[in-house]
């Protein structure tokens, strides 16, 4: 994997629609991705096994961001979908929680 096929999948500013965006020096500070073991870790919850080492191509809600996939991997893009479906569908269930 390349730092230039990655994407990720996040909420729009409104919550109501997600979308797809590179990963850009902005996301660079919420997210840290591990090329060489195909993982990423949410900066901020670096403690937290649950946030920590997670497979490039799952999904973990935390605040904006929905996931980090493989824009090359045919897989990858398929949980994508699903996944923004998922967070449109109950949009709201994010926001409560903790």
């Amino acid at each position: 994997m390349r730092l230039k096929d990655v994407v990720v999948l996040k909420y729009a500013p409104n919550y109501c629609y997600v979308q797809v965006s590179d990963f850009t020096p902005a996301l660079r500070t919420a997210l840290k991705i591990n090329l060489r073991s195909g993982t990423y870790t949410f900066s901020a919850y670096e403690d937290n096994p649950c946030f920590r080492d997670i497979p490039v191509g799952e999904a973990r809600h935390l605040g904006r961001v929905i996931g980090v996939y493989d824009r090359t991997k045919t897989e990858d893009l398929s949980k994508m979908v699903f996944a923004a479906t998922e967070a449109t569908r109950c949009r709201n269930a994010h926001l409560y929680d903790d």
